[in-house]
């Protein structure tokens, strides 16, 4: 048993020594601690201040307060109070437990230079040489220890239940490069809050709060932590920042310097990670971000502004699964999957580079989307995504777009990207758009609104690609388009709507095989107006309207049908500067009804058209004055022709047979056959007319052909025997009547057809210009009538005109000379015979020719058959006329009878004589007695010598100058030796003519006087 003493010596004494000894260095450490703390300060050029700090051992605890640290009586450290507390006993089961964590009123001076840093007034380098030797043995040290197999490898605990920071500061002053100004900026927590913190190696959880500050900008933040090995899981719970550029802007690359803006956050998110299954998983039940006068400069003179954007994200969800990467890298596995809905707006947005920009007052886009990622592809879904701009403007060196609204709204969509590189997406979609232009190079066009909607579907794989619109609608109000060279068009409305559209492509094929095809399509337009200038309408509708449309296209081969196509009150070619001209043609409806189309041929059941009224007005040049030209060439009215080929042949379209295809197809020159026609009927009803006034001949003509029927029937160039009926029903004023009925064969090889033409009462005179070409005289008066019937066989007319001419009397000559200038005697003198007691001729003209010959022209076919009567009606009475002066005059049938020419016969003389003999006299008596008779006639004397007139018995090769003055003397002397004794029997010299002489060495030449009335 221990004794009292003993009890003393070894127990009670050395426990109340180490208490002793205790109490002294925990009543001196404080003291100690502050010497220690202000002596490292002033070793390093510093001075500090503080209260004694306050240390506890059992439990160790730590307490600083009112800290400050001067340098030149400048602060570089204040702490206004610090305090560390852990627990004693969990240390020995390696568990670091802080009991107490609490930091208030700190402000840190910290300035970056060149190559070292000041953290507090102390230089960092120096810090770090001193303690480099003193690194070296820790490290030494530790590398032993981890070299020991004994050493315990298990990490330590770290166990806080709360962390506080307050109102701690750090002043960064940088002062990096030279002939800068430093840099200060001011970081710090203005709150911290960490509770709950354990953590073991890498496993870590810990709830944070806190309210941070860089210069102006702050951020806001409250979130849970948890932090394994297999799994990591991050809550914010709420996370807010406002942040102004200019807090941060040195922070920026110099090329962004100049960007402003102020961003504000919000959001509430969480985030997991499982490194298991390599899934990562992102939940924001919100994310709002706002930024407001926004200015960013992205490259030399380019640049974006903005006055205010907002970026909304609600109950989003992201996973993202990577597993462990399999041996082959084409078998890695990505799963995706999204749930996100997106709402961002912009508003007074600017994008600026050089001349060119980009401009919008208000941008907003919503869309929920979901979006899958798996082994089989991609996938990314959205039930409705809409889009909203409002005036926008782009702009550059040639180009301006401009536009009030539009807006897109995406319904259904299902987009999918496999794997296999199938692409398939189906959505519904609408578009609008309000008030766009577009400007460029003087040219321009715009609309007041475009609405479209459609339901959308594509697919493509590796052979194949296919876009689908179902349900297409689309409307255009109020179209216009002006071009720089004067045209332009404007429609007030158009609609167009389609069941569906296909587009399919066959891409594993060379070329690409493509083919377009659209079902129940339907088109209609308003008001529509197109103009060559601002004075010149080229033509214009008040609406149509084009139904039932089905069309497939593929390559060269295409086919249409339409059941209807309507178009009201319509005007072609209108001189608006010019209100007493007339349009070229309007017509107050037209409808096409059950049309087919494709390559080949075209089918039409019926065209229909109403209230024709065309207008043809000829200038003095035969030009149409009232034809609208693009090009300002003035359009002059071809004269009708008819060419022999015009319409294809039977033996065409042989050629053109199945049979014979392939083999010509295969060469350059194979004929191709001509489009074919088939129309069942054509009708033209209500009050139309066919104005037309000439003003190329005088008088200009001005007459107006009222159409009271005019029909087409059977036109079909299919079949080679079916025939064409045209009827026509027309009349001029009030009393001509005109009808026509013709039946023609269009595919014959040569012209067949037989027709009818009646004309009653057609006033001639106003058509005198036009017939005084053939006729040879300007027509005063006439009415006539004609009933013509012509038919025609493979191009061999057979026919009748019955021609009756009421009152006909020619007027001027068309014809230049006298009544028988060059022997032809004139149409007046003819139509004078023919005329019976009433005053009227009455003729019946057979008619025949052949359309290939090239002489024949429709324009002369009927009148000069007529003249021709005229012309055979009279020769016996021309002949009777003349026998008086058979001495002088003789008669002849020229041109298969159409004309009879009068040969005066020439004075012969005797050889070298050259006055007039008693041979001569009848002559001379009757050529006297005619030249009174016809007093208004003048006759031209042309001496002519022959060589027997020069002692020649045979013609010689040529004459010397002596003989030719010899031979003109004779003949000069012959001339003036008949003027002589015409003159002195009473005829006027002015009405004789001596002409030319001539010498004439041909072998049966005589000498004479040539005469000529």
């Amino acid at each position: 048993m221990i004794t009292r003493h003993q009890f003393r010596l070894f127990v009670f004494y050395p426990i109340l020594v180490i208490s002793l000894v205790m109490m002294c260095l925990w009543g001196a450490a404080p003291f100690v601690a502050k010497h220690y703390l202000q002596d490292f300060f002033q070793q390093h050029g510093q001075s500090a201040t503080l209260d004694a700090p306050n240390i506890d051992f059992f439990p160790p605890r730590l307490e600083v307060n009112n800290l400050i640290v001067q340098q030149q009586n400048i602060p570089t450290l204040t702490l206004e109070h610090a305090e560390l507390a852990i627990e004693f006993w969990p240390l020995f089961n390696q568990t670091l437990a802080v009991s107490i964590a609490d930091i208030a009123g700190l402000n840190l001076n910290v300035e970056q230079q060149a190559n070292n840093w000041i953290i507090a007034g102390l230089d960092l380098a120096k810090l770090t040489s001193d303690s480099t030797e003193k690194s070296d043995v820790a490290e030494s040290n530790q590398s032993k220890a981890d070299m020991d197999p004994n050493a315990n490898g298990s990490p330590w605990r770290i166990s806080v239940p709360q962390i506080q920071v307050k109102n701690a500061f750090v002043d960064l002053t940088r002062d990096t490069k030279q002939n800068e100004n430093a840099q200060t900026d001011r970081l710090g927590l203005t709150y911290l809050e960490v509770q709950n913190l354990i953590g073991q190696g890498l496993d870590w959880q810990a709830d944070i709060a806190l309210s941070a500050q860089v210069n102006d900008a702050t951020l806001r933040l409250d979130s849970e932590l948890n932090y394994q090995k297999k799994q990591a899981n991050l809550v914010i719970n709420t996370l807010t920042t406002d942040l102004s550029v200019d807090s941060i802007r040195h922070f920026l690359p110099v090329d962004y310097q100049t960007t402003e803006g102020d961003i504000t956050l919000n959001t509430a998110l969480s985030l997991t990670h499982d490194a298991t299954s390599g899934q990562f998983k992102l939940d924001a039940s919100s994310f709002n971000l706002d930024l407001k006068n926004a200015f960013v400069p992205v490259k030399q003179a380019q640049s974006i502004r903005l006055q205010a954007a907002n970026l909304d994200l609600k109950n989003s969800q992201l996973d993202y699964a990577l597993p462990p990467k399999a041996t082959d890298a084409d078998h890695e596995i990505i799963n995706l999957t999204a749930n996100t809905k997106l709402t961002l707006k912009a508003s007074d947005v600017s994008i600026q580079q050089g001349e060119q920009s980009l401009a919008w007052q208000t941008l907003d886009i919503t869309s929920p989307i979901k979006a899958i990622s798996d082994e089989s592809g991609y996938q990314l879904q959205s039930d409705r995504s809409t889009l909203a701009l409002s005036e926008l403007k782009l702009s550059s060196d040639s180009l301006i777009l401009s536009g009030q609204a539009l807006a897109l709204q995406l319904a259904n969509l299902d987009l999918t990207l496999a794997t296999d590189k199938q692409i398939k997406v189906t959505v519904d979609s609408q578009f609008n758009s309000q008030q766009m232009a577009v400007k460029q190079a003087g040219n321009s066009l715009s609309y007041q609104s475009l609405a479209l909607d459609s339901q959308l579907a594509f697919l493509q794989d590796a052979q194949h690609t296919q876009a689908q619109s179902k349900a297409f609608s689309l409307q255009l109000d109020e179209f216009n388009g002006d071009l720089i060279n004067g045209q332009s068009i404007s429609l007030q409305t158009t609609k167009l709507k389609a069941d569906q559209l296909t587009l399919d492509q066959t891409t594993d094929q060379s070329p690409i095989a493509t083919s377009l095809s659209g079902r129940q399509v339907s088109l209609s337009t308003e008001g529509l107006d197109s103009y060559a200038s601002q004075d010149k309408r080229l033509a214009a509708w008040q609406s149509s309207q084009l139904s039932g449309v089905n069309f497939e296209q593929q390559g060269n081969l295409f086919s249409v049908q339409a059941e209807r196509l309507d178009v009201n009150q319509i005007s072609l070619s209108d001189h608006l500067d010019a209100p007493d001209m007339p349009a070229l043609a309007t017509l107050g409806k037209i409808s096409i009804s059950q049309l087919e189309a494709d390559q080949d041929a075209a089918k039409i059941d019926t065209i229909n058209t109403q209230d024709v009224i065309i207008n043809l007005l000829l200038d003095v040049e035969k030009n149409l004055a009232n034809l609208v030209s693009i090009n300002d060439t003035p359009a002059t009215l071809p004269e009708p022709k008819l060419q022999p080929n015009a319409t294809p042949r039977v033996s065409d379209i042989r050629e053109s047979s199945p049979s014979s295809t392939q083999e010509t197809e295969t060469t350059e020159s194979a004929f191709k056959a001509p489009y074919q026609l088939v129309l069942n009927q054509y009708a033209m009803t209500g009050k139309s007319h066919v104005y037309v006034k000439d003003d190329s001949i005088s008088p200009a003509l001005e007459r107006t052909l009222d159409i009271d029927t005019l029909t087409l029937a059977n036109l079909n160039t299919q079949d080679e025997k079916q025939a064409m009926d045209v009827t026509l029903k027309a009349h001029n004023g009030k009393y001509t009547k005109i009808q026509s009925d013709v039946t023609l064969w269009p595919l014959a090889d040569r012209l067949t057809m037989q027709s009818e033409l009646t004309i009653k009462e057609a006033e001639l005179p106003p058509y005198s210009a036009y017939l005084a070409s053939v006729l040879g005289y300007q027509i005063d008066s006439g009415q006539l009538d004609l009933d013509l019937k012509l038919h025609a066989q493979q191009g061999l007319l057979d026919g009748n005109a019955h021609i009756l001419l009421r009152e006909f009397d020619l007027g001027g000559r068309q014809e230049s000379g006298s009544i028988m200038q060059a022997g032809v005697v004139p149409l007046n003198i003819a139509v004078g015979i023919l005329k019976d007691s009433d005053n009227n001729i009455d003729l019946d003209i057979p008619l025949s020719g052949d359309v290939d010959n090239p002489e024949f022209g429709w324009r002369n076919f009927l009148f000069l058959p007529v003249r021709k009567a005229l012309y055979s009606a009279s020769s016996n009475y021309l002949m009777q006329t003349f026998i008086p002066y058979a001495n002088v005059i003789s008669i002849a049938q020229l041109a298969g009878d159409q004309l009879l020419k009068i040969r005066v016969e020439p004075l012969i003389f005797e050889p070298t004589e050259t006055q007039l003999s008693e041979n001569q006299n009848d002559f001379l008596v009757q050529l006297s007695q005619l030249m009174k008779d016809k007093e208004d006639s003048q006759l031209k004397a042309c001496g002519v010598t022959s060589y027997v007139d020069l002692g020649f018995d045979t013609p010689p090769a040529t004459l010397d100058e002596s003989q030719k003055a010899q031979a003109r003397e004779l003949a000069q002397a012959r001339a003036d030796r008949l003027k002589d004794y015409l003159v002195s029997s009473g005829i006027r010299s002015s009405r004789i003519l001596l002409c030319s002489l001539e010498i004439d060495l041909s072998k049966d030449s005589q000498p004479r006087v040539e005469l000529n009335f």
